[in-house]
């Protein structure tokens, strides 16, 4: 186990058990943390495989977990992979105690480091088993991705971390750097990761653009006289918090005084709709999509797309859609959206002006939708495409265009 492995491990677990450095409450979370480790270090000499059965393949696929793997978010770039002739496998990142009860663990006992042992022993089983010349790791911050590293390298891979979002949140899992390659959607993330104040370990950043992004979001521009509008829901964590909860009922609140527009939600895949649906059943202006329903479909339908926070705003203005963003909690900025589109509104108020503008300057907005979605998105619709060709160049041992991310 590389010292520099440790280092960054330790550093990183540091820096995510408190918002303050060097204070009394961080280091109680972090000896916790590192004690944990300790336990799990013992328990995994009991459980390592003695050998491991080889399904080689030249791409490993590691999704954040079986959860992820089920909701088939990938699918485009997974199909288009293998039909360029890429042998790949999609696993994904196992809880610890599936590890246990599985064996996914092999490798011999170091006293160096011994606190990560049973996160090398699961890169190692992992390394070992499939032999990929690649690795893509879709999970920010995960831990594991520290010994991922130093295990496919040892068989001369590489690990490419898989943005499947901008990196423009303040979120601390996004300070973990430890991988050979990182995939970003486009500049604006590589300019918030360079803006950060901690990053561990060293990366070289490409930016691909979205590997969910295809020709399908080519969608030809609508017309103010369009009156259907299209929310996108957040996330579930989110559902639950201020930004989701009156966020939501301020559009409501909105769209009962619109009985003229249709407001068409797209959830997002985790979300459970409960909000949404409780009023499209007394509110015949308020339709719900069926989460079958791809995101470029429901943009189809559209005259405008009102977002809170959802990433999928940069694909609505790839698909030549004005925007509303919306936010009366007083949230960051994440998007630079008052930057480079317009203002955020706070009240029914500010929506119903944001609205006004789109119907009076429809052409306007389309121009300040394709400003947004440049910033964001490199490469536009064929982002998909340009990530293919990014990983296949990696197999072939060639070097891709990238921009140093270094550790600070």
């Amino acid at each position: 186990m590389k010292d520099s492995s440790i280092q960054d491990a330790d550093r990183f677990i540091g820096w995510c058990s408190g918002f303050k450095k060097n204070t009394f409450g961080c280091s109680i979370k972090s000896i916790k943390a590192k004690c944990y480790l300790y336990f799990l270090g013992i328990v995994s000499i009991f459980f390592r495989r003695k050998a491991v059965s080889v399904e080689a393949c030249e791409v490993l696929l590691l999704q954040a977990s079986e959860k992820v793997v089920g909701y088939n978010r990938k699918s485009a770039f997974k199909k288009q992979l293998v039909e360029s002739g890429v042998l790949m496998k999609e696993v994904p990142m196992l809880t610890i105690s599936k590890v246990f009860l599985s064996r996914s663990l092999y490798g011999e006992v170091e006293h160096k480091g011994f606190k990560y042992f049973f996160l090398q022993c699961y890169a190692k089983y992992l390394v070992t088993k499939y032999r990929p010349k690649v690795i893509l790791n879709d999970r920010n911050g995960a831990l594991l991705s520290v010994f991922l590293k130093e295990e496919v390298e040892n068989i001369g891979g590489v690990l490419v971390q898989l943005a499947h979002a901008t990196t423009t949140e303040g979120s601390r899992k996004l300070a973990l750097n430890h991988y050979h390659y990182y995939f970003l959607f486009g500049m604006s993330s590589y300019d918030a990761l360079l803006k950060r104040d901690v990053m561990v370990g060293d990366s070289k950043a490409v930016i691909v653009g979205s590997h969910m992004v295809d020709k399908t979001f080519d969608i030809p521009p609508e017309t103010f006289e369009n009156k259907t509008i299209l929310l996108l829901g957040v996330g579930p964590d989110r559902e639950k918090e201020d930004v989701g909860i009156k966020n939501y009922e301020l559009i409501f609140e909105w769209v009962c005084t619109r009985p003229d527009l249709t407001l068409m939600i797209k959830a997002h895949p985790r979300s459970d709709l409960s909000f949404w649906l409780e009023k499209s059943t007394s509110h015949q202006n308020i339709k719900v999509f069926d989460k079958k329903v791809l995101l470029s479909e429901a943009f189809r339908v559209a005259g405008a797309v009102i977002s809170i926070s959802s990433n999928a705003i940069i694909e609505a203005a790839l698909s030549r859609r004005p925007l509303i963003c919306v936010d009366r909690t007083g949230g960051d900025d994440i998007f630079s959206f008052e930057k480079i589109y317009g203002e955020i509104a706070k009240n029914a108020f500010e929506i119903d002006r944001s609205y006004e503008d789109i119907v009076q300057n429809y052409d306007e907005n389309l121009e300040r939708s394709e400003r947004f979605s440049n910033y964001h998105l490199s490469h536009g619709f064929d982002g998909l495409d340009n990530t293919v060709s990014a990983v296949q160049m990696l197999l072939k041992n060639k070097e891709v265009d990238f921009l140093p991310l270094k550790a600070k």
